[in-house]
């Protein structure tokens, strides 16, 4: 993780879409072809992913059976635009700056408990049904709808 603060945007994907697909930073254990898949492997609590090129990634594995584990990254200026969030857990990620327009989730919400998106941009994001909290922070102009998930 020491690397990643030395990395461009764009490099920065790489590692992370590496670590997505070798499965080192899934969410939960569960038996794939037999073998048992151990969660977090790597821990990317407090990784430097600022500016991060992100745009039209998949925070699920790309079968969408595996969610991914980004629970306080700092992601302060990433660019999220059309990121696909399905389950991804964002608990107390730093979100600062921010561009999630366009984001997307699916089957399950991403988790927002704690995450803090001050001057984010989430035009047309669709964060319906985010779990999210007191302590989730948002943009000035931005209010999270009451019918989601909400806190919890």
């Amino acid at each position: 993780m020491a690397i990643l603060n030395q990395l461009d945007g764009e490099r920065k994907r790489t590692v992370l879409l590496f670590l997505r697909e070798a499965r080192l930073i899934n969410g939960e254990h569960h038996v794939r072809d037999g073998r048992m898949i151990y969660p977090r492997v790597v821990g990317l609590r407090i990784a430097d992913l600022t500016n991060a090129r992100l745009h039209d990634i998949q925070l699920v594995s790309t079968d969408r059976e595996e969610t991914v584990f980004l629970e306080g990254t700092v992601l302060k200026g990433a660019e999220l635009r059309h990121a696909i969030l399905e389950g991804a857990d964002l608990r107390d990620a730093n979100l600062r700056g921010a561009d999630l327009g366009g984001s997307e989730e699916t089957k399950e919400a991403a988790d927002l408990r704690g995450a803090g998106l001050t001057r984010a941009t989430l035009t047309d994001a669709d964060l319906r049904g985010a779990r999210y909290d007191a302590e989730t922070t948002w943009p000035e102009d931005f209010s999270p709808e009451p019918s989601g998930a909400g806190a919890g």
